[in-house]
């Protein structure tokens, strides 16, 4: 199984562990959605973030926004990235 760390934004979370997205604007979730689309993301999900503050980042894995940023770990599920 492979394992890859990401630093995302910070706000993510609740919609990459939970799927809870109640808190995102729809260009938010879009945002996200089309991240985990991405040919790299697939078969990869989220199984948690370093449980820290976010610290603040020019950029991170996902954009060059700036903004509170937390490592993310995703696992790859070996059956779905064939």
């Amino acid at each position: 199984m492979k394992q890859i760390i990401l630093l995302l934004p910070e706000f993510w979370a609740s919609y990459l562990i939970n799927e809870d997205h109640s808190s995102l604007s729809v260009e938010e979730k879009n945002e996200i959605d089309n991240f985990l689309a991405k040919e790299e993301m697939k078969g990869f999900y989220c199984v948690s973030c370093s449980d820290d503050f976010g610290s603040y980042y020019y950029s991170n894995d996902a954009n060059n926004i700036a903004g509170n940023c937390l490592e993310f770990t995703f696992l790859q599920n070996s059956l779905a990235a064939k």
